[in-house]
């Protein structure tokens, strides 16, 4: 438990999943009253213990942003973002293997309140939790696909257990079988091909050649004995074009123009970059794109030098968009 605390934080519905099965299950409902459950709670804080120093240390902030600052981003209740999940469910599990889990977890769930055998109640159990709590964020925000993950790996074995009861129902694996080929195939494609045009979803295409315009860019500044350094309005963005610039360099992200930015928060600058040339790279994406407003405060002048169009099959996959921002004023300071 403590090391799925360490490794993803929805791994705190461990606690209640564990703690439902115990009490539900006749067999195992003695050992609450021992102390081993309690010893292991203790280890898993004890193995989690540096997330909770480290946290302490930085006023909390990853606690912050996965807890009030998620929830102050939720809106009205709506159906929009959970057609969305279930639409991104469908492709993550494939429609068969989706249509399965459901079933199983309508079929056992009901007996929760009745009798029910340990090993199902297990199951159940140990993604019930994650699966319901994503479900209800889904009607008021956007939930990733992958948030709903953890909850698979004991949901899947039960559609199996269920599949499993009726002997006639192997007949029906085939279209299974086709159909997840056919989503594995789909899946393979838009890795394989590249810059495939699909639109918001498309968070990768474009950023090679940028951060490749980018240096050659910096390089010809440098060059005329000019000092810069590179940013973004996004630290989605600014982490992309770190990872493609040569050698790796360091980047900053809309933590300059006074707005919060994760980790580019924390890390410490490299050097004074009061007084210096800031390259600019945006995309045209929602939370990407160039909003005039907020950075020309920052810098003495703005003008865009390079815009890089990405296209594939008759369509435009990306638009990158890099600025030239001189003389940086540096963070200005609130009454």
């Amino acid at each position: 438990m403590g090391l799925a605390w360490v490794g993803k934080y929805s791994g705190i519905f461990l606690v209640p999943a564990v703690l439902t099965f115990a009490l539900i299950s006749r067999n195992h409902r003695k050992w609450l009253l021992t102390p081993h459950p309690y010893l292991g709670a203790f280890l898993a804080i004890l193995v989690f213990s540096p997330v909770l120093i480290w946290n302490a240390q930085h006023d909390w902030i990853s606690f912050v942003f996965q807890g009030s600052r998620r929830t102050s981003g939720m809106g009205q209740w709506e159906f929009r973002f959970f057609g969305e999940l279930l639409g991104s469910q469908l492709f993550i599990l494939t429609p068969y293997l989706f249509v399965l889990v459901v079933a199983a977890i309508t079929r056992y769930g009901r007996q929760l309140i009745s009798e029910i055998e340990d090993k199902i109640l297990l199951l159940v159990s140990s993604g019930l939790f994650t699966a319901l709590f994503f479900t209800l964020v889904s009607f008021r925000s956007l939930v990733k696909m992958n948030w709903l993950a953890p909850a698979y790996w004991s949901f899947i074995i039960l559609g199996v257990h269920y599949l499993f009861q009726d002997p006639t129902r192997f007949k029906r694996m085939k279209i299974g079988i086709y159909s997840s080929f056919a989503f594995l195939g789909l899946g393979i494609s838009v890795v394989a091909i590249p810059d495939v045009p699909l639109g918001e979803g498309n968070t990768w295409s474009g950023w090679k050649m940028a951060a490749e315009e980018t240096s050659s860019i910096q390089d010809s500044l440098m060059a005329q004995g000019e000092d810069t350094f590179i940013f973004s309005t996004n630290y989605k963005a600014s982490s992309l074009l770190k990872f493609y610039l040569p050698g790796q360099p360091r980047t900053y992200a809309q933590d300059i123009i006074g707005r919060h930015a994760l980790q580019f928060d924390i890390w410490t600058k490299d050097e004074e970059l009061k007084g210096k040339t800031g390259i600019l790279v945006v995309d045209d994406r929602r939370e990407y794109r160039f909003r005039a407003n907020r950075i020309e405060p920052y810098f003495e002048n703005i003008e865009k030098i390079k815009a890089i169009s990405i296209e594939n099959f008759g369509q435009s996959v990306r638009q990158i968009d890099i600025y030239l921002c001189k003389d940086y004023h540096g963070l200005i300071k609130k009454d």
